[in-house]
């Protein structure tokens, strides 16, 4: 039987994080009791913040980790260890770029366009040169 740690810095590694206590034994909860806390909590929130998805399920707090660590640059392979994927591939599916992410990317290939001018701007004999003119 497990017992109930009052501090998560007297707790084992082992120990759940979340968990239930059933006719004195404290478990793992089930998968069905954190949808039924989701529900609960989903309903009650969703006067004040309307813009929570119906139906939400623990896996988008999975996914929603894995889209915001990728989105501040983390490498996939780091998120992949993360989540414990065994292949890139997998984890690859949250690797989906975002609306400020493309701008980002464009707005960095546009500083490097205009940073490095071009070596005829503005010398008409290179030009003429680079023509086969002159």
């Amino acid at each position: 039987m497990k017992t109930f740690y009052p501090s998560i810095e007297t707790a084992p590694n082992d120990a759940n994080l979340f968990y239930t206590i059933i006719k004195g034994k404290q478990g793992q909860i089930s998968p069905d009791t954190v949808a039924l806390f989701l529900k609960k909590y989903t309903k009650m929130a969703k006067p004040e913040c309307p813009d929570i998805p119906e139906n939400i399920h623990a896996h988008m707090f999975r996914h929603s980790r894995a889209m915001h660590l990728y989105q501040s640059g983390i490498p996939l392979s780091y998120i992949k260890d993360f989540l414990g994927h065994v292949s890139v591939t997998t984890t690859s599916i949250y690797a989906s770029a975002d609306t400020q992410m493309i701008r980002d990317a464009l707005e960095k290939v546009e500083n490097t366009k205009n940073s490095v001018a071009p070596v005829w701007k503005g010398d008409e004999n290179m030009i003429l040169k680079l023509c086969g003119i002159k």
